[in-house]
């Protein structure tokens, strides 16, 4: 349960971010538990309709060469990358995960580096993290 606080009446906008709060909740895992909309309050506002230009921009801007490659070729190297990111970079680990030989991975990554150039590997990956778990948690809002 997901609950959110209604100042005057502004009863609309209290539910609206509080059906997109619990909707990010769930895909997050946390069932069974009660909270306000604070907990979730960063996805609330990244998914905010009004704010939604402004997170395509980010999107398309971060990963689109890697959207479009995937829309092009019916591959989804976003879930590879959300898993890769997932389990730390273990290569083994993110095999088993998308259930996949541990080559198939590496060709894969290897696609990535091509799409996205070598960079996408540096030290300061926090714009591409943040934009592939936005992309996964966007989704999954969408179904």
């Amino acid at each position: 349960m997901v609950a959110e606080r209604v100042r005057g009446h502004d009863w609309a906008r209290a539910f609206s971010r509080t059906t997109r709060c619990l909707a990010v909740a769930r895909h997050l895992g946390s069932t069974d538990v009660a909270a306000t909309t604070d907990r979730f309050a960063l996805y609330a506002t990244v998914f905010d309709v009004e704010r939604r230009a402004e997170l395509d921009r980010f999107l398309e801007e971060t990963i689109g060469p890697l959207l479009a490659y995937d829309a092009r070729r019916s591959t989804d190297l976003v879930a590879t990358l959300e898993a890769y990111y997932a389990n730390d970079g273990n290569l083994r680990r993110t095999a088993g995960v998308l259930h996949v030989h541990l080559n198939t991975l590496l060709k894969r990554l290897d696609r990535v580096t091509t799409v996205l150039g070598r960079d996408w590997r540096g030290g300061d990956d926090l714009q591409l993290r943040l934009a592939v778990r936005l992309e996964t948690l966007r989704r999954a809002l969408r179904t």
